[in-house]
């Protein structure tokens, strides 16, 4: 890997390359040893780690100053433990950006379908600003569904009827989601703002389907950060929003200093919904 937010820990290296003639596959390693995919008791694998591996297949051919600027999921079947998961790739490459179309299966199924684009690194990259550094209180981990304190991302949420706003945690060199090469991994900051939507469950009597039956997620960077003490908050709504399918979203924008740096977004169905796992 040369992408500038690539893994630099063999521990988090979660792929396995198939060997198959130069195809763009690989199994996904599923090690419940892992302190941060696995920081409690799971009976599926998780979504997180989905992702990672999709990056990570697309990040094997991001030679030169890369970095990733969009991951799209779909998440449609859960992944169980047990059988082997095969990540496939194609990909799609224009003046400055590569896509990849990753699918995800295991025993004949299609789990997920996720898209990451990787694009050209032009700049110093965001959040080089003056601001705020006052260290962040972390939000208690229970709140945020997470047993290791250095798993916890984000400080203590300021949650309205209408918004939630919460700053980042610089990333915490005891946690392996910290690991990336010169620019905050996306994945960091995906999961910061995933932090912030359990906690908005945790203040809502039906929160605790959200997680249960996740079917999306989106992630679009429109800066990365290189600068790794920078004051970043995550900043949205505090409802849900209707989409079609009987799904409902709910979506952020982290800033640094009120520069928009990404936006993300979930998706899940409505609670009380069932979702297939095999």
């Amino acid at each position: 890997m040369s992408a500038l937010d690539s893994r630099t820990d063999i521990r988090n290296d979660v792929l396995t390359p198939t060997g198959s003639n130069g195809a763009l596959s690989a199994h996904l390693k599923v090690d419940q040893r892992h302190p941060f995919f696995f920081d409690h008791p799971l009976d599926h694998v998780p979504g997180l780690l989905l992702l990672e591996g999709a990056v990570q297949l697309a990040q094997t051919r991001a030679a030169g100053s890369k970095y990733v600027s969009r991951i799209e999921a779909s998440f449609l079947k859960y992944a169980l433990f047990g059988s082997p998961i095969l990540l496939t790739a194609t990909d799609t490459v224009t003046e400055g950006r590569s896509r990849y179309d990753v699918l995800i299966g295991q025993a004949g199924t299609l789990r997920a379908r996720i898209q990451v684009e990787i694009s050209d690194y032009r700049g110093a990259g965001g959040g080089d600003v003056a601001g705020d550094r006052a260290p962040v209180v972390p939000c208690a981990r229970e709140a945020v569904n997470k047993v290791r304190p250095e798993n916890v991302l984000i400080g203590v949420p300021t949650v309205t009827p209408d918004t939630a706003t919460v700053r980042v945690r610089p990333p915490p060199p005891d946690s392996r989601m910290s690991d990336s090469a010169h620019l905050i991994h996306p994945l960091y900051l995906l999961e910061a703002f995933m932090q912030l939507q359990r906690y908005l469950n945790r203040l809502q009597s039906d929160g605790s389907r959200m997680r249960d039956i996740l079917v999306g997620v989106g992630f679009r960077q429109l800066a990365p950060v290189a600068d790794r003490t920078a004051p970043l908050t995550v900043r949205g709504p505090a409802g849900f929003a209707e989409a079609p399918q009987s799904r409902l979203i709910r979506s952020a924008e982290i800033d640094c200093e009120g520069q928009v740096l990404a936006q993300c977004e979930i998706r899940t169905a409505r609670p009380g919904a069932a979702r297939r796992t095999a």
